[in-house]
């Protein structure tokens, strides 16, 4: 899980006969999740411990997150969409990417 988090398109081959690849999905999943809090902890100043909400609104999952906006957020957009089929949406003070 900890290296499709990094490299979406890691193989479960060099893992078989531990995984196989209807295991992928939930690695994906997994990973996908793994590699988000990955990005909120990065933009997290030290020693703070901001409210994060997280809900489902129709086909759209709202993070609310009380740290910048990140840069080059689509990749996981994208990547999220492909995972579970629903819209990444990352919000900060009423803006959201």
């Amino acid at each position: 899980v900890v290296l499709f988090a990094d490299d979406g398109d890691a193989s479960v081959k060099p893992y078989r006969p531990l995984l196989s690849g209807r295991d992928r999905r939930p690695i994906e999943r997994a990973a996908t999740l793994l590699a988000i809090a990955d990005e909120i902890e990065r933009r997290i100043p030290e020693g703070e411990r901001p409210q994060i909400a997280c809900t489902m609104e129709g086909d759209r999952l709202v993070l609310r997150v009380p740290v910048p906006v990140p840069g080059g957020l689509g990749k996981l957009q994208r990547r999220f969409q492909a995972a579970f089929g629903a819209r990444l949406v990352w919000e900060t003070e009423g803006r959201e990417a």
